[in-house]
């Protein structure tokens, strides 16, 4: 399940430090990057109300307009600037990202 917290199994977790230790021998750690992003529908309405508790909005479609943040951090919690994008044809994974002064590459 991408992007939902649930159990994980602790071997799997024991298997994969030491699998990550192995990929990144010989890298220092200001060289090992993690990437994340985030979505937000700026103009979804809401699906309840405050004010009528127990009552859903009801109305239209909720409205497609998203946002997305993307986060970068290294292994020596080093941040890069925050990137936003507010309208892609390739959101995920940004295939056409050629900006070398990003840590993701070209």
């Amino acid at each position: 399940m991408i992007g939902r917290g649930g159990d994980v199994n602790p071997e799997t977790i024991d298997s994969w430090n030491e699998r990550v230790k192995e990929l990144t021998k010989g890298y220092s750690a200001r060289d090992v990057w993690n990437e994340d992003e985030t979505g937000y529908l700026w103009k979804a309405m809401l699906k309840k109300s405050l004010s009528q508790k127990g009552k859903r909005c009801r109305g239209d479609k909720n409205a497609k307009q998203r946002i997305t943040a993307v986060f970068f951090v290294n292994a020596e919690s080093e941040k890069e600037s925050l990137i936003v994008i507010g309208s892609s044809s390739l959101p995920p994974r940004f295939a056409r990202l050629a900006n070398p002064s990003y840590p993701c590459g070209a």
